[in-house]
Formats: structure tokens, C-alpha cells, sequence
């Protein structure tokens, strides 16, 4: 079970998979003091959500996803040789961050593309927050998930054999594009343009201009980079208006750009309020942590 948190409000997301659509089994939002740990435990008990394992997704300002040219070193010296690959390129001592590793894939004989990786780093004391909120709660946490991994994971449901996609994104601060091929994320990027923006008269058009001009930069790099693949289309993930913006973005990209309803992807019908737009744009990249997790603890 994927656990949300805010200032305000707690949520429960569970989804499994039976064959069919991935099924959104359970969903609870409540209204709380959620850097309390007694209310999340209470409220644990009370929704007997306790006995899962539970995974929690770290916000964008909480870590950085740095792409660096893997180090050749056996498997079990990898992350040693990450920490001081990125000492330059983070804001804190090497001693003091948190870092786990994912390879970007290559193809065939494109040896060279095996020498990428992306490196996911926190800070010590973010993990450490974190994992005594859900200790305090007696939550048994099992997963600290990153937005990219969880974004991912809802693509690999939207993938056409062999064919890459694009799927974008968007939170309160800013855009999550990524660009996955068979379950493989190649591509990430962070856009400094948030949703809220787009339901604003004032702002709407001017982050539209901004949202493509960033779109086309991102896609042109990946094409650079990986000459070998092609990008088939663009998916928007849930959004109010999405139908909207997704019809202006296809105006000034050379792609088809699709709005994503997740009831498309998922059942869920014993979740009726994530039909909601905002809902499903809420919750978009929490379903996508949820696609991970194992069975519920016994």
C-alpha cells in the first residue's frame, strides 16, 4: 500500500494486479496533522492498514536524479564509485547523502549507451525523516520510491511493443517528463512549469509557449543522445483540462499527443472518486508506486 502525505492530508492507495487491468483495490484520503506520527497510527489502526508494507514516494525538491557515465567497476564497488563520481555535483558531503543507482539500457552492439546511468541521491536526514515518521506510526516500510520510478511503472502499461514513449507529468512546483522503452526508463527531466499554471486565464498561454519550447529542447536532446530509438508518441498524465492542453502541445510538437483518463489503464471501480480529474492527477504518481509493491504482509 502506497501512503501520500501533505501538511494537511493522509492517503492510502493499494492496486493490485489479477490479471487483467491493475486494479485499484483500496483508496482512503483523510484530512490530518500529518507530520504527527500519533495520528498516523491511529488512523492506521482504525483503517487496519497497519498490517501492509507500505511504500511512500519522496517529493521533487527532496532529491536530485543525476545522469553520470557509469563507472567500470564490479557490481559490488558500483556504489561507492557513484558516491564520489557526484561529489561535484550535489549541494552536500558525499558522507551525508543517501544514493541508489539505475542503469540506462542499451542496444545490441551500442556498447557506449551501457556506460550511462542515472543516480537518485538524498540526504541523509530526508531518508532518516522519513522512515521515523512511518516507525513511529509502527508502519512496516518497505519502499522510499522516487516520482521517475513510479512514472515508469504507469508507462510500462501504455507502451506499444518496441516503440518508445514519452510521458509527461505534473505536480504543484513542476513537469516530470519521461521517455521509457519496454519498462526501461532511458530519459528524465524536470520542467520548471506546474499544473496549477495551466487552469490560470493569465498564465495559461504563456506556460503553454514555455511547455512546448522545453518539450522540443528535451526531445531533440534524447534523439541526440539516442540516435537508435524513435519516440512514438507523447502521453499527458492526468490534468484538469488535460484534453486542452494536450491539443496545444500537439500544435507545436511532431508527435500525437494523448490525454490519459486512468481508467483507461486501471479498474476502478471500487475506487469511484479517482474518475475525478483532480483526483487521478492527485494521485497519478502514487498508483504508479503502487504497481510495485508485494502482497500485504500476514
Amino acid at each position: 500500500m502506497v501512503v501520500t502525505l501533505s501538511p494537511a492530508s493522509v492517503g492510502f492507495v493499494q492496486v493490485r494486479r489479477t490479471g487483467g487491468k491493475p486494479a485499484v483495490t483500496r483508496f482512503e484520503l483523510h484530512e490530518i496533522d500529518a507530520s504527527n506520527a500519533s495520528p498516523l497510527r491511529t488512523l492506521g489502526r482504525k483503517l487496519r492498514v497497519d498490517r501492509y508494507r507500505m511504500a511512500t514516494l519522496l517529493n521533487a525538491g527532496e532529491y536530485q536524479m543525476i545522469s553520470i557515465e557509469a563507472p567500470n567497476v564490479p557490481p559490488n564497488e558500483l556504489r561507492d564509485a557513484v558516491r564520489w563520481r557526484v561529489k561535484d555535483l550535489v549541494n552536500h558531503p558525499v558522507e551525508d547523502i543517501t544514493i541508489d543507482v539505475l542503469k540506462v539500457p542499451g542496444t545490441g552492439g551500442a556498447s557506449s549507451r551501457n556506460r550511462w546511468m542515472y543516480a537518485a541521491v538524498a540526504h541523509n536526514d530526508i531518508i532518516r525523516a522519513r522512515m521515523k515518521l512511518f516507525q513511529d506510526a509502527k508502519y512496516d516500510l518497505s519502499v522510499i520510491d522516487i516520482p521517475e520510478m513510479a512514472q515508469r511503472n504507469v508507462a510500462a502499461l501504455l507502451e506499444a511493443p518496441g516503440q518508445c514513449l514519452a510521458l509527461l507529468s505534473f505536480d504543484e512546483a513542476s513537469a516530470l517528463l519521461t521517455i521509457t522503452l519496454e519498462g526501461e526508463l532511458y530519459f528524465s527531466r524536470r520542467l520548471s512549469i506546474a499544473g496549477p499554471q495551466f487552469t490560470q486565464a493569465d498564465e495559461a498561454e504563456r506556460q503553454l509557449n514555455r511547455l512546448t519550447i522545453e518539450l522540443q529542447r528535451s526531445l531533440d536532446h534524447f534523439d541526440r543522445q539516442f540516435a537508435f530509438l524513435a519516440i512514438t508518441r507523447l502521453v499527458l498524465a492526468p490534468l484538469p483540462d488535460a484534453p486542452k492542453v494536450a491539443q496545444a502541445i500537439a500544435r507545436d510538437i511532431s508527435l500525437p499527443v494523448d490525454a490519459l483518463d486512468l481508467g483507461d489503464i486501471f479498474d476502478l471501480s471500487q475506487a469511484p472518486e479517482l474518475k475525478k480529474p483532480h483526483q487521478q492527477s492527485r494521485f497519478f504518481l502514487a498508483l504508479g508506486a503502487g504497481l510495485r509493491l508485494e502482497e500485504p504482509a500476514t
